[in-house]
């Protein structure tokens, strides 16, 4: 019995966006992720960062602190763990895996790609940050990873769905991916431009690897009218 009631595995197209959309959209993202970088090594204590980072130290001490905290966990290892065996168990259950793959290389490779940022940039957390974290700032890597995982949720999952699952899959995507990032700079333990930069890598990333992937797709698809 399928979990979800889904199209043609390998179907009447790859991706729900055209491969020159998809380009765009990575060159965009990428464009803006250069930029942040940039940014944030040249001037990493810059005015903005500073001033939403003390805005949200002052509303602190609330219900609010435990609930962002909740949310925070979603975009942990285990939350991201735990989503993306999901969608993989039922990309699988209906035979879709190379869509599977797809997604597990936006997703891990995402990671790679930010730790490196990481070690490169090398800027300090906020030292007002409510709750404990390691390592540097920049980018976020639970912005990165709640992004990765909405452009799957919505383009490689997504594709695949029908009718009001596939609406309550795309709300879940973007209401997880948002409140992802904006718990990461409530609870100051990240920077405003480290969690938008986040955003552009985990989303860049995933569109890349779907890009790269569209020729694999059509030699399958070939194959199988072949």
């Amino acid at each position: 019995m399928k979990v979800f009631k889904m199209k043609k595995a390998v179907g009447d197209v790859y991706w729900t966006l055209r491969s020159r959309d998809i380009a765009v959209l990575v060159l965009v993202l990428f464009g803006v992720l250069a930029a942040l970088t940039a940014s944030a090594a040249a001037f990493p204590d810059n005015s903005l960062d500073m001033a939403v980072n003390e805005f949200f130290e002052g509303i602190h001490g609330t219900f609010l602190d435990e609930v962002m905290y909740g949310i925070t966990i979603l975009g942990s290892i285990g939350g991201v763990l735990l989503l993306m065996a999901a969608v993989v168990f039922i990309l699988g259950r209906n035979n879709a895996w190379l869509d599977a793959a797809v997604s597990v290389v936006a997703v891990g490779g995402a990671q790679l790609v930010k730790e490196v940022m990481k070690s490169a940039i090398r800027r300090a957390r906020p030292e007002n940050a409510i709750i404990h974290a390691e390592g540097f700032s920049f980018p976020s890597g639970h912005a990165t990873a709640a992004a990765a995982v909405a452009v799957v949720l919505v383009f490689v999952l997504g594709k695949h769905l029908k009718g009001r699952t596939k609406k309550t899959v795309e709300w879940f995507a973007v209401a997880y991916g948002v409140m992802v990032g904006f718990s990461r700079i409530f609870l100051n333990v990240h920077w405003l431009s480290d969690v938008m930069a986040g955003f552009a890598l985990g989303a860049g990333w995933s569109f890349l690897m779907m890009l790269v992937s569209s020729p694999v797709y059509k030699k399958q698809k070939e194959a199988l009218e072949g």
